[in-house]
């Protein structure tokens, strides 16, 4: 740990973030919405000191951001006031307040953050009855991220229900912050820890930086202008079941699965061989990590090379060789591998990739809150950052899928088909994974392929005949 001083150079990941939020200060594609509807008798001050502690332990949550002639610093300021918000819709007539919750919600993930300005977190709490309420809380990207959700809702349920009962939160202390994390981060590049990690980039990606893009349905909106559109799906039980002893007999991860049978939609629908789909992981690789609060997750690329004329077998060991490896070189920031390989950029859109699967295991669990019940509410939507995220939780006994896009590249029923696709192959590799890619191909094309008006009759009359 370092003492904070006059400010503290930026980690590689927020200062893509800044250079994005320079471009375009008005938009809110990395705000981070979050909503709980709280029933029941709720303690005001107690909330208010809540938000107040977390921003107290936490330093990244002090931080603004400044330009100065040595470049951006992350400046933590020593005392945050962190203003709630109440906005009371008792006085709205009963059918009109859920309306206006859902606009609230909708209107504050998308106000921007002025970075200048701390803190990177704002909370409003909507009062619906004296025993219902909504509380919003929006962060920005630049000082968190998936894991320090977790990190958060944690901490949040155990300060509230100790305030609540008049007793101190026991938490135990952060040996670093992520100030100390940036430091050492620039430590290593000047070191030269990333030049082996960068060499197996270089080998791994070649030099054909052509990004590959999925058949829209509409224009592409300008890059992070897209307001995002989302489809929640489900991979039921029983086949989640035969991936899990597919994945344990091969020595895979579901998500390496996950990425076979992806990649193979992918190949289907846009002709390419060679796909490249962009990951995040959670790059904290020390201990002192687990509990801090930060942005610490990294983009990295994984290519895949589909042949329909080898054996699904070896596309099962290529993708679970491309993860292992690319795991293994996680560190690298990936602006300083756009720098290096300096892929072509279009439109400011992101480079490498066009379409990103993520896997997370678990779901994050609701605080529980004394004298409440705590439901989750929908937060709103916020812009898109690229064509598609293919988002897959690791539920108990089920895999949970949200796809999002920007509104308008694609039509809902594009984004259910290729969902369908990507079941279709899934179930065909637990079936048969010995078997052949292009028996992969041939599942996903099935589903894929436009229905010809001829075709669609002869099934309905089929049917009716049999009915």
């Amino acid at each position: 740990p370092v003492a904070d001083g006059e400010g503290t150079p930026l980690s590689f990941a927020q200062e893509r973030l800044w250079f994005f939020a320079q471009l375009a200060p008005d938009a809110a594609i990395y705000n981070i919405p979050g909503a709980l509807r709280l029933r029941g008798v709720l303690d005001g001050p107690a909330l208010q000191a809540t938000l107040t502690r977390l921003v107290e332990r936490h330093p990244v949550l002090r931080t603004r951001f400044e330009d100065r002639s040595g470049g951006t610093v992350q400046v933590v300021e020593p005392v945050v006031a962190v203003p709630l918000e109440v906005v009371d819709l008792g006085g709205l007539p009963v059918p009109v307040r859920e309306p206006s919750v859902r606009q609230h919600a909708e209107a504050e993930a998308r106000r921007p953050f002025d970075l200048t300005r701390a803190p990177p977190l704002r909370a409003v709490l909507l009062r619906i009855d004296p025993e219902d309420h909504v509380l919003l809380v929006t962060l920005h990207h630049i000082a968190a991220d998936g894991w320090s959700i977790r990190v958060l809702i944690t901490e949040f349920g155990a300060i509230y229900a100790a305030l609540a009962s008049g007793t101190a939160a026991r938490l135990p202390d952060l040996p670093v912050c992520y100030g100390d994390f940036a430091r050492w981060q620039r430590q290593r590049m000047d070191r030269g820890h990333f030049d082996r990690q960068l060499g197996y980039w270089r080998r791994h990606l070649g030099t054909d930086h052509r990004v590959v893009e999925l058949p829209a349905d509409g224009p592409r909106p300008e890059a992070g202008r897209g307001v995002g559109r989302h489809l929640v799906e489900r991979i039921d039980a029983a086949l989640t079941g035969r991936l899990r002893a597919l994945a344990r007999s091969r020595g895979m991860t579901p998500f390496m699965l996950l990425l076979a049978a992806f990649t193979v939609v992918l190949h289907q629908r846009t002709g390419e061989r060679r796909i490249r789909v962009g990951g995040d992981i959670a790059n904290r690789n020390h201990d002192h990590l687990d509990g801090v609060v930060g942005f610490f997750v990294n983009q990295i690329v994984l290519q895949v090379e589909v042949d329909p004329a080898a054996p699904a077998v070896a596309l099962l060991e290529q993708c679970r060789r491309v993860v292992v490896e690319g795991s293994d070189n996680q560190d690298l920031p990936f602006n300083r591998l756009v720098e290096e390989l300096r892929p072509p950029r279009r439109g400011g859109r992101a480079p490498f990739f066009s379409v990103k699967l993520i896997y997370q295991d678990g779901v994050h669990a609701l605080p529980a809150l004394p004298g409440l019940s705590v439901e989750s509410y929908p937060a709103g939507h916020h812009a898109a950052e690229i064509d598609l995220v293919a988002a897959f939780n690791n539920a108990a006994d089920t895999l949970d899928a949200r796809f999002t896009w920007p509104e308008g590249l694609f039509l809902p029923a594009t984004i259910r088909g290729l969902f369908a696709a990507m079941h279709s192959v899934l179930a065909a590799l637990a079936s048969d994974p010995d078997g052949g890619t292009a028996a992969l191909v041939a599942a996903a094309a099935w589903i894929l392929a436009p229905m010809k008006p001829g075709l669609l009759i002869e099934i309905l009359v089929t049917l009716a005949i049999v009915t």
